[in-house]
């Protein structure tokens, strides 16, 4: 029997473990909820390349914290046209994000929910949304990550509610070039942008500028400040930085207005979070198939805790267990101790461990 691994055929396992279907709506959410919690909290345990990516990011001038999530897309601007199957009488509008793909073309980092656009009422002879000006990712393109699609989503309004359902995924345009689209029909997925930024944090990893012309320098802020304490300077290549926060940047000096695109270009590297999980059978989990029993054991303890259930400590125990077993399967494949110890010591000469 083949190994399932999408998000839908997962789901399914969990609620059976949970005794329900996915006819029980309320609690089908819920644990698609304890499935992202479960997956958040072993990556932040488990740290794994998988979930390591170059990103780049066109950097304002002139500004001194800088934030290193992927940008959010402006509006579309957005018109009805003839024909189509969309829902007369109903009200829609339309979003963007960016997806930046690392070199190897698999794994990517999908932005947060652009500007939403204007809306849009459907009429009996307009029942097709023509999408324009949908924005291309800023920044030097002759640099790696070169491959960023766009993603489409719709949210509705029919006639008689008050609010708009959510934003679901409608189509993607597999390129950084187009700025056109066509909805004419109702989207069937369930998929919806991410919640939150997908930057877990920005790496340690060297930060590059495009151009070639050199790296930044981590060096802490509070000293900085103290020897370069004119933060009105500006240049072409800033040189120091320090980090603030977990996706943001202290940036030393700020970047000249005069300077290009290529100038303000910034290669970076970053730890993401996996992406959430939706009940989609097109979808494979973002995480290695040799998790999946670690992360169902999670699931379990969660959904024996919400339900009141006897047992559920039991199963929390099985879960941090699973957990710890991963833990050692990949220290040891990448070869290093499950703790250091520091013989030489600070600089005050204390041992560190």
């Amino acid at each position: 029997m083949a190994h399932k691994w999408t998000q839908k055929a997962l789901i399914d396992d969990c609620l059976a473990e949970l005794w329900s279907t996915s006819s029980d709506a309320t609690f089908l959410a819920k644990t698609i909820g304890f499935i992202d919690r479960i997956q958040d909290d072993l990556i932040q345990e488990i740290p794994i390349p998988h979930y390591q990516l170059t990103l780049k990011k066109l950097l304002p001038t002139e500004q001194q914290i800088i934030n290193l999530s992927p940008d959010k897309p402006a509006a579309p601007t957005v018109a009805l046209a003839s024909g189509g199957t969309l829902t007369d009488t109903t009200t829609y509008k339309v979003l963007v994000t960016f997806v930046i793909f690392d070199e190897d073309g698999k794994r990517y980092i999908e932005s947060e929910a652009g500007t939403e656009s204007s809306e849009l009422l459907a009429t009996s002879a307009n029942r097709t949304i023509s999408v324009s000006g949908i924005p291309l990712y800023p920044g030097n393109t002759g640099v790696a990550p070169k491959t960023i699609y766009r993603r489409v989503y719709i949210a509705k309004k029919e006639s008689g509610e008050s609010s708009f359902g959510e934003f679901l995924f409608d189509q993607e345009i597999a390129d950084n070039l187009t700025s056109t689209a066509i909805i004419s029909s109702e989207a069937t997925s369930t998929i919806t942008p991410p919640s939150d930024t997908e930057v877990d944090e920005v790496s340690n990893e060297q930060m590059l500028w495009s151009t070639g012309s050199g790296y930044l320098r981590r060096v802490d802020k509070d000293r900085l400040r103290r020897f370069s304490p004119d933060t009105s300077q500006s240049s072409e290549t800033p040189f120091d930085f320090d980090f603030e926060g977990i996706d943001s940047i202290y940036l030393y000096p700020t970047l000249a207005a005069s300077a290009t695109n290529a100038q303000r270009t910034l290669i970076y590297t970053v730890q993401r979070r996996p992406h959430e999980v939706f009940y989609e059978s097109s979808r494979l989990m973002d995480m290695p198939i040799s998790w999946k029993t670690a992360l169902i054991a999670g699931v379990k303890w969660l959904g024996y805790d919400h339900r009141d259930r006897e047992g559920y400590k039991s199963r929390e125990l099985i879960y941090q267990d699973y957990k710890e077993r991963l833990k050692r399967k990949h220290r040891r494949t990448r070869g290093r101790p499950s703790s250091v110890v520091d013989m030489e010591g600070d600089v005050d000469g204390f041992e560190v461990h």
